[in-house]
């Protein structure tokens, strides 16, 4: 069962900021906001999939091209495998794979296409963070963090 909001926001690491800060030249109080949001990601992503589980027609959570500064703080974290591992099952009983599951994208892929398919993703998603985080938190994630893409983050 995936714990609260609240649970997984009092979890601070400074292994994963300390490895972001040396492969990143941001001012810390950047970092540790992006790791912040990275739990906030996390725990949605796990929150939807518990309840796709039991039966819900819920959006799909993934990370959009203005989010890649998540997805890079999300790599370093699970680089540190044992601290993300025990992050995980203690917080959402399970491990959270990455990429994440997106079974609607796939769905509506093969009978809307891509263009169309991606629009609604990226509605969806954005609906779905500020419904759950609020305003301020999504437009940080889908307009601030547009600052970041310049990094050219390749997995």
């Amino acid at each position: 069962m995936v714990k609260t909001l609240e649970s997984v926001m009092e979890y601070q690491s400074k292994h994963v900021l300390k490895r972001f800060l040396k492969m990143h030249d941001l001012p810390r109080h950047e970092a540790e906001l992006i790791f912040e949001d990275t739990k906030r990601y996390l725990w949605l992503n796990a929150k939807i999939a518990e309840e796709r589980a039991l039966g819900k027609d819920v959006p799909d959570v993934y990370i959009s091209k203005s989010m890649v500064i998540i997805d890079e703080m999300w790599h370093t974290f699970i680089l540190n495998t044992r601290e993300y591992i025990a992050f995980c099952e203690k917080h959402f009983g399970e491990f959270v794979h990455h990429p994440p599951d997106c079974p609607k994208y796939f769905n509506n892929l093969k009978k809307l296409g891509e263009e169309k398919t991606n629009e609604i993703l990226l509605e969806e998603m954005i609906a779905l963070v500020f419904d759950h985080f609020g305003e301020e938190v999504s437009m940080r994630w889908f307009n601030t963090y547009h600052k970041y893409a310049h990094l050219n983050i390749v997995h």
